[in-house]
Order: structure tokens, then sequence, then C-alpha cells
């Protein structure tokens, strides 16, 4: 038994076997992805990847990803869609900012944190707990 091998289970630290979850892989190294700083969603299941170190930010729908845009910060740490539906992303490095992305992937500075050199969270006061 333990030189089998297992598939689309999971084997809990108790031994017990159960069904795993699906994983469909969207990004990888193959995409130029080094890793994953956040994620944020829409009410219609589209996810928002932001990604370093070339400050690209992934848009990933019905299983595939594509690049979304790619902003003049290259370490994005933070995503947050607003109550109005805007896409904020954090970023950080040699300055805090905080860039606002239209739906076409277009961006402009929302603002830049003075004092700061990272923007590694933000949220929307209605999540918090």
């Amino acid at each position: 038994f333990a030189k089998g091998e297992t598939e689309h289970v999971a084997i809990s630290s108790e031994d017990y076997l159960t069904l795993a979850p699906k994983i469909t892989e969207v990004l990888s190294s193959k995409d130029d992805v080094v890793f994953v700083n956040a994620l944020a969603a829409t009410d219609d299941g589209v996810v928002y990847a932001a990604t370093g170190t070339k400050g690209v930010i992934y848009k990933i729908a019905d299983g595939k990803a594509e690049k979304f845009t790619t902003l003049g910060d290259h370490h994005i740490f933070s995503l947050l869609f607003t109550q109005e539906g805007h896409l904020l992303a954090g970023t950080g490095g040699s300055a805090a900012r905080i860039f606002k992305i239209g739906a076409d992937g277009s961006s402009t500075t929302f603002a830049e944190i003075e004092g700061a050199r990272y923007v590694w969270a933000m949220t929307d006061r209605k999540s918090v707990v």
C-alpha cells in the first residue's frame, strides 16, 4: 500500500483517504510567473491574480488565464475590488503606490503613500474581523 500511487485522493495525517479537490493549473513558470501574491474575484467568478516580479495581473475566467495588465511597478502585493467595482492594486519596492485599473486594463496612480515602501494589504472595511 505504501508503495502505491495515489490519483484523485488525499491522505490525511490520520491515514484516512478522501477524494481530493479538483485542481486545474492556469498559471505556471512557463507563463513567466514566479509567484502569485494576491487574488481578487468578481461576483461572477472571474479571478484576478497579482504576480511578481514583472508587475503583471492575470485575468482568469473559464479555467484560462490571460495577461490583463502590466503595471509600472514590478511587485504587486495586494488587490481589492471597491464597492463601485474598480480594481485596485497595491504595489511596493521603491515606493508604496495604489493603482486604479479600468475594465480595459488601463491604469492610473490612485495614491502614493509617503514614508511607506509597500502596500501589503487593502480592505474595504466591510470584511475586517
